[in-house]
Formats: C-alpha cells, sequence, structure tokens
C-alpha cells in the first residue's frame, strides 16, 4: 500500500492556468459523472494510478463523489502528499474514509469554483499575486456621519433604528478559534473557543445576548410592547466550537428565550495549503484543516436557507456583529448604524471607526472603478499593496491611519444580500500566509513552514453592490470613537507587549467609556481612569494604580444619555467597585467609598432601587495584584451588596451605609430606609 511520490513543485503559471481551466469546466457540469470523466482525462490523475494500483482497486469500490474528490487531489498534483499512506500506519482504510469524507464537504461547498480543483488553483493564484499591484480604481477615504461628532443627529438615527427593531434581525459569526487567546478548559485541560472566553464575569456569547436584550427592554419601555429578536449563529467545528456553543445554550436554557429563536449552522473547514502552494498535513492522510472565513456566511445561510426562516419572521433587516469585540453594544453606536441604514433606505453598511497605524486590521475605502462604478470596500492589510494602500498616518504624529477601520459591525437590506448570495456566494477571496503550519515531507517527517487557507470576508459581499457614479451609493458608514466602537479580545496578553487586542486592552477602553459615561453624561466625580502606559505598568505589577471597576447591565440604558436619566451627581473614590445589575434605578448624590453592589434577580423585570444622598463606605476591594478585572474575578475585602427579588423595591434616602453587609428586598415587597427608619411596605405602596 506504500505510495512513494516525489513532492510537486507546481506553482508554476502554466499549471496553474490549467487548473482553473479544469475548474471552469468542473464548475459547469451538470452531475458528478461528468465531473469525474473531466477528472479521469487528467494527466496528473493518469500518473498517480499509474504508480498506485491499490487506490485504482480502491476508486472502483467507492461511491460518485469519492472518486470525483480524490481524482481531484491527484488532479491537483497532491496526490503524493494528501494520499501517501505509509506502511506502518495504523487503521489505514478508517483514515482514508475519514479523509474522503472531509474532502467531499470541501468539494461540495466550493462547487461554484470548481470544487478542490477551484479551491486550490485560486489559491495559487493569490500566491502569484502576492504583492503585486492591482491598477483597478481609485481609493479615498469614505464619507459617513461622525456619531461622537454630532450627538444629536445619532440620538435620532438611534431612536429610528430602535422603532425598526421589530423588523431587525441579529447575525453573530460566532465560530472564532481564538488560538492566540490559550483558552483552556480547566476540568478536560481541552482548547475553548473564543466565544467561551470569560470577560466581565460572563462568556463573551452571553454578552452579545445582554446588549440585544437591552434594545428589546428599550423598545418595551418606549412603545410598550414586546419585540422578540431572531437570532443567526454561525459556530465551526474547530476546537469543537459548535458542540461547546449549544451546550452552553441548553444549559442557561438559551438565556430566557425560546430555542425556536436561534438559528445554528457551522461554517466549513477548509484546507490550509502552504507557501509553496502544497496541502499541510499533520499526519498522513491528515490534512490541516481551519474554518474558511467568515464571508463563508452568505453561502451557508443561502444554503441552509436561513433568509427565508428569517422572512418567516417578518425580517426585513439585520445586523451583523462578531464575537470578540465586547465594547461594540456600548452607548447608541449600533441603534445608530441600523438607524441611518433604514433612513436611507441603504442595502449595507459599516460601523467604522479610526484605525490604528500598522494594527493587523481591514480599511474601508470609497472605491472609483475604472468603469465608473463606486462603493464602499473593505480591504485587508495583507492587501494594501495590492492596491497602492500606504498604512501612513492621517497626520504627522497621529497613532491612527487616514483611512478608518472595518469593524464588522454591519447593517444589512436582507432580501437584496440574499440575491448577492446567490450569485457571490464567495466574497472577498484572500490568503494569509503569516502563520506556522506542519508539513509532511517526502521522507514523512514532519515540519512546520509557513501556510494559510483560502479565507472569505463577509464585509466584501458590499463589492458587489456598487453603483454607477451618476447614483447615490447602496452602502454607507457611520462613524464613532474607537473605544466605543472597535475593541477586541483576540490574543492572550504576556508582559512586555502592548494591550492592543487583548481582554486586558477591551478592559482599559472600559474605564475610559465608564468615566466618560459617569464624568461626562452623569455629572459625577471621580478620578481619571490614566494613561495606557500607566495601565500597562500596573499590568506589570511596577505601579500601584487602584481604578474604578465599574459594570453595569446595558439595559439600564443601553445609551448614556438614557443612563444620564437614572444617574445623577454624587462623588465615587479611587479604586471604588460599583455594579448595577438592574434596569430601573434613580440615584442622585451618591458618595461611593468601597463597594456597592446593586443586584436584581430579574435585571429587565420590575425591579428597582432608588438611592438618594446616599453614602456607601467600606473597605472595598482587597489592595492585591491577584485581580482579574477584565475577567469580573474580583476580591472584596468589605462590599454592600444589595439583592432585590422578583419586583421588589429598595428605597434609601439620606443615610450611610458602613461596612460589610447584604440587604435583601424580597418580591412584592418594599424597603424603605430613611436616616431613623426602616418600613417593609407593600410593593405597591412604595
Amino acid at each position: 500500500m506504500e505510495l512513494s511520490v516525489k513532492i510537486p513543485k507546481k506553482r508554476e503559471p502554466a499549471f496553474r492556468l490549467h487548473l482553473q481551466k479544469l475548474a471552469q469546466k468542473l464548475s459547469s457540469c451538470a452531475s458528478l459523472a461528468e465531473r469525474e470523466s473531466l477528472l479521469t482525462r487528467e494527466e496528473e490523475v493518469e500518473k498517480f494510478l499509474s504508480h498506485s494500483p491499490f487506490f485504482e482497486q480502491y476508486l472502483n469500490k467507492s461511491g460518485e463523489i469519492e472518486r470525483v474528490t480524490l481524482k481531484s487531489i491527484m488532479a491537483i498534483g497532491q496526490g503524493g502528499i494528501v494520499l501517501r499512506i505509509p506502511p506502518q500506519l495504523e487503521a489505514p482504510l478508517e483514515k482514508l474514509e475519514h479523509l474522503t469524507e472531509s474532502l467531499g464537504n470541501v468539494e461540495r461547498f466550493y462547487a461554484p469554483l470548481g470544487g478542490i480543483v477551484g479551491y486550490h488553483a485560486k489559491v495559487l493564484e493569490l500566491l502569484e499575486a502576492k504583492g503585486e499591484a492591482r491598477q483597478e480604481g481609485r481609493c479615498s477615504a469614505p464619507e459617513g456621519i461622525d456619531l461622537y461628532q454630532h450627538r444629536k443627529r445619532a440620538e435620532e438615527l438611534a431612536l429610528i433604528g430602535l422603532q425598526a427593531l421589530p423588523k431587525i434581525a441579529v447575525i453573530y459569526p460566532i465560530g472564532g478559534a481564538g488560538d492566540r487567546l490559550n483558552l483552556i478548559d480547566p476540568q478536560t485541560k481541552e482548547p475553548l473557543p473564543a466565544a467561551l472566553l470569560p470577560f466581565g464575569g460572563r462568556t463573551l456569547l452571553e454578552g452579545l445576548i445582554r446588549d440585544l436584550e437591552a434594545q428589546e427592554h428599550l423598545y418595551r419601555e418606549i412603545y410598550g410592547e414586546k419585540t422578540l429578536t431572531p437570532i443567526v449563529m454561525m459556530t465551526s467545528f474547530e476546537k469543537n466550537n459548535d458542540a461547546y456553543l449549544k451546550s452552553l445554550l441548553e444549559k442557561f436554557h438559551h438565556f430566557g428565550r425560546p430555542k425556536e429563536s436561534f438559528f445554528l449552522f457551522s461554517q466549513e473547514q477548509v484546507p490550509v495549503i502552504t507557501v509553496e502552494g502544497n496541502w499541510s498535513l499533520r499526519a498522513p492522510l491528515e490534512p490541516c484543516f481551519k474554518p474558511g472565513g467568515h464571508g463563508v456566511l452568505w453561502k451557508m445561510m443561502f444554503d441552509a436557507k436561513v433568509f427565508e426562516w428569517l422572512e418567516g419572521w417578518g425580517r426585513t433587516h439585520a445586523l451583523l456583529r462578531q464575537i470578540n469585540n465586547p465594547v461594540a453594544g456600548i452607548d447608541l453606536g449600533i441603534l445608530a448604524l441600523l438607524g441611518e441604514g433604514m433612513r436611507g433606505n441603504y442595502t449595507f453598511g459599516f460601523a467604522a471607526c479610526q484605525r490604528r497605524v500598522g494594527a493587523p486590521e481591514g480599511t474601508l475605502v470609497h472605491f472609483e472603478r475604472t468603469d465608473g462604478e463606486h462603493g464602499i470596500s473593505d480591504i485587508e492589510y495583507v492587501q494594501f499593496s495590492q492596491y497602492g494602500l500606504q498604512d501612513a498616518p492621517v497626520s504627522q504624529g497621529s497613532l491612527y491611519s487616514q483611512y478608518p477601520a472595518n469593524t464588522n459591525i454591519l447593517f444589512l437590506e436582507l432580501n437584496a444580500i440574499a440575491g448577492q448570495a446567490k450569485q457571490h456566494p464567495l466574497p472577498g477571496l484572500l490568503i494569509n500566509m503569516k502563520n506556522e503550519t506542519p508539513f509532511l515531507d517526502e521522507e514523512g517527517h514532519l515540519t512546520q513552514v509557513k501556510g494559510g487557507r483560502l479565507e472569505t470576508t463577509v464585509q466584501n459581499i458590499a463589492e458587489h453592490l456598487y453603483s454607477k457614479k451618476e447614483e447615490p451609493l447602496s452602502s454607507f458608514v457611520t462613524f464613532n470613537l474607537r473605544r466605543k466602537t472597535l475593541s477586541v479580545t483576540k490574543k492572550f496578553w504576556k508582559p512586555g507587549e502592548p494591550i492592543f487586542d487583548t481582554p486586558e486592552g477591551a478592559y482599559f477602553d472600559g474605564l475610559h467609556n465608564a468615566y466618560e459615561l459617569l464624568h461626562d453624561y452623569c455629572q459625577m466625580e471621580l478620578p481619571a481612569p490614566g494613561t495606557m502606559e500607566e495601565y500597562e505598568a500596573h499590568l506589570r505589577g511596577e505601579l500601584e494604580r487602584r481604578f474604578l471597576h465599574f459594570s453595569y447591565h446595558p439595559a439600564l440604558g443601553p445609551s448614556f444619555s438614557k443612563i444620564a436619566t437614572k444617574i445623577r451627581g454624587g462623588k465615587i473614590a479611587k479604586g471604588a467597585e460599583w455594579m448595577l445589575e438592574i434596569a430601573d434605578v434613580e440615584i442622585e448624590g451618591l458618595q461611593l467609598e468601597g463597594s456597592l453592589r446593586v443586584i436584581a434577580q430579574a435585571p429587565l423585570g420590575s425591579a428597582k432601587c432608588r438611592l438618594k444622598n446616599v453614602t456607601v463606605r467600606n473597605q472595598g476591594l482587597q489592595d492585591t495584584q491577584e485581580h482579574s478585572y477584565w475577567k469580573g474575578q474580583i476580591l472584596r475585602s468589605e462590599s454592600l451588596l444589595i439583592l432585590i427579588e422578583g419586583n421588589g423595591y429598595l428605597d434609601a434616602e439620606g443615610i450611610t451605609f458602613e461596612g460589610n453587609e447584604t440587604i435583601t428586598v424580597s418580591d412584592q415587597t418594599c424597603l424603605r430606609l430613611r436616616k431613623h427608619s426602616r418600613e417593609i411596605l407593600s410593593r405597591d405602596e412604595c
């Protein structure tokens, strides 16, 4: 069964052109039999089978899809790598069957490109084009509304977005592997997907749901009606992502939402290719597969009839948001994005912010093609040279680029996007060969080389929505502060490295967002959070600095303006902790030294807390480096904990709480606290 074939060096343009022509023919075939017939006549297939009687016999016993996939591997010159079977290999037939099943999935998914042949040919094309300039048009900075600079306009748009909520669905690509987070299950010691990263005391997935609940709660408050938003989630099989997330949803009873309001599907796994154009293998008959990029979402939604499912829910538009950006729901950025999309009757919209020079992030441009059409496009950082873009600051000394960052917070008109998903199912194809990947050499030795996979980008479906030069754009952009739009949790922080793209960095941005909310909007007196350099020095243990740890349920707002109607004035001491897990509060003149936690059993219910001219004084958080603030793992010496059950109501005025204390307010009751009195009333009497 041993197969010894030299590792091919088939990066020559002539071979790639041959594969492209073959892929075009395969993509137009009406049946598997027709595709197999084309492949059988390929020189590489004939050559491979002439050296391998085993595979000739194996194919005779295989089904149509198995024959097509295996002959495709042979046709692209990868048979000697992918199908190599060492004599000592255990259970080779079992491994071969598993391989053909995986390859069959790739063949079916990439049928529009010509299956495995088209996938491989596209990778070779992109490898050859890497670094070459593409003179296809002219880039300029896109225009749009600045939500931070034009607050009144932003609030008007947010109200339009909120009013449209019954027409909106949400789409969450949550299949990220989180390879750089070092996230490990403490019991099984298995790696965990990014969606399960604990941030602020809960997983990133729960954070997404809470942000959505806040919008629904605000809609009910203003319009007096309930609305339930259907949720589409694209998981993956990487790190058992799909199984973990389904288990999490079951464990938390779908976060109190109907199970039928969720639609889950898993994104396709695709083969990893080395910089030499060969397939990456971690062991014989075991190619490396990775998720095919979030852009596969469109094809998978179309194939799984998700668009029809959403139509059944009466949804005409959607918000798309990625899992690893916990700050995106802050204030009114998302609602204003929805509002601008609905107001302008747009097909597609981008929420943008400043882009750091040198950051591994895509950028948004207004692109004018040579054919006269124009639109908003995303250009990934690995493509800058192809478009003639300089990763330069907007002005000398600035940290930010002249072009804004793409954040993958998107507005969609579903009917138009469904049509584009049918016509252009795999938008924005690119490769990124920055990571090390395993490779089996001719002797079967495992080495590490640079490699990557063909990725498709979710935002680049906008390239198929261009307008003629004299016509208005069908896409739009909103701008906001970076710390209120994009602060991602991509990688594990290491001492000595910057906190960009780490959970620590996202928490630092949260400190500044909290300061803006409490100081600028709520008119409270509190210490400023300090600089990034000071924060990094604190993380390294080089600087003693105590930060305000402020957390709240987003249903408190979510907009800062809304929260400012509930919290007014007061003073917070250095190093305090303030937690508000409740939507309905009236807090005025609070003086806080230490820790205060108000936790409602049902934060979105009728629970209420009123604190007027109240002082809270206790030892608060322990003075130790053992805190993990961003995880929500806090060590307390003393705290005032107010627990409100059901629709209980705490009404406190003009009093001081000192030391460690827990106050529980029962359901259907009102606890009224004054300087010299304590009354327990019925809820209606309060």
